[in-house]
């Protein structure tokens, strides 16, 4: 079973990383490392992009969140707390996306749509220089994790749904009347009713009276 062991604390920090909120939600036990709004979002891109098995993945967030808190932490892959899963399928899930280049694409679809929602870009952790005999794209894993959480921290919260607007009433109403047109409409409406009464009571009484009157009603149009 291939696992990476080598030290996550030779990458550096970026700015604010410690005690980020990632950090402080995962340091609880049996707490989560993302919200629902840092998942919902992290999800579909990681479906678009991770390689796909023979079987689908089992607890899909409880691994990257498995990934993050050891990350996050500079914590060897056994201090993975078990609430998490398996610390032996965060390694290898970790070591198989790095070698596919899944973090990159997944840090650089979440810079853009921070671009295209006009969102502050966080800053970029300084990349260190690791060990020597150390594969580049797990270097490189390394590096686009820490990435990624420094995103999700920047995530902003969902905004609330836009108040419908009430059209200003127009110069001159009086307090609490209607919108213009609206008396107009009624108006209408009413005339309108009107005449089908009239019309339905003037048929019943001709139906009564025989065929012969039937034959001279008209629809009113004093309305």
């Amino acid at each position: 079973m291939p696992v990476d062991s080598s030290d996550p604390r030779s990458f550096g920090r970026c700015p604010g990383w410690s005690g980020s909120a990632i950090a402080r939600r995962g340091s609880r036990d049996g707490g989560r490392m993302l919200t629902e709004r840092q998942w919902t979002t992290l999800e579909p891109l990681l479906d678009l992009c991770r390689p796909r098995g023979k079987t689908p993945p089992h607890d899909l967030r409880g691994t990257v969140e498995a990934i993050l808190w050891r990350h996050c932490h500079r914590e060897n892959w056994r201090a993975v707390p078990p609430h998490y899963g398996p610390w032996w399928r965060a390694a290898q899930t970790f070591n198989r996306w790095s070698k596919h280049g899944v973090w990159q694409v997944v840090v650089d679809r979440l810079v853009a749509r921070f671009e295209e929602n006009g969102w502050p870009v966080p800053p970029t952790p300084e990349a260190g220089s690791g060990g020597a005999a150390r594969q580049d794209e797990l270097r490189s894993g390394e590096y686009q994790v820490h990435c990624l959480i420094s995103i999700l921290n920047a995530l902003p919260a969902e905004t609330a749904p836009a108040a419908r607007s009430v059209p200003a009433p127009i110069a001159g109403d009086a307090p609490g009347a209607q919108p213009a047109g609206s008396g107009r409409e009624t108006g209408e409406m009413t005339r309108s009713l009107l005449a089908r009464t009239e019309f339905a009571i003037a048929q019943a009484a001709s139906l009564r009276a025989g065929p012969a009157s039937v034959a001279r009603i008209r629809p009113s149009s004093r309305y």
